[in-house]
């Protein structure tokens, strides 16, 4: 028991990436565990697994993370990554 209520999360905030291949959570696992969070942004990739999502989508996520976290801190205007360009 953590204390957190799945009724009680803002799912529109939720992004969720998945590989179809994850050995570790299979895709049915996470197709029904997502239907929780009506609202979720989601996004499965059918070639790739737990580790090869990251290794070749992990530049997107990084993005699409950040620029969720700079959109919601009203004191946070943009974010540099480490090659110097702004999100």
């Amino acid at each position: 028991y953590l204390g957190i209520y799945i009724s009680n999360i803002d799912a529109s905030k939720i992004q969720v990436w998945h590989g179809a291949l994850d050995n570790q959570v299979k895709e049915a696992e996470m197709r029904e565990l997502i239907k929780q969070f009506t609202g979720a942004k989601v996004t499965f990739y059918p070639n790739e697994g737990h580790i090869s999502i990251i290794v070749n989508h992990g530049k997107e996520i990084l993005e699409t993370s950040l620029r969720a976290m700079a959109n919601g801190r009203q004191d946070c205007q943009r974010i540099r990554c480490p090659n110097g360009d702004l999100l």
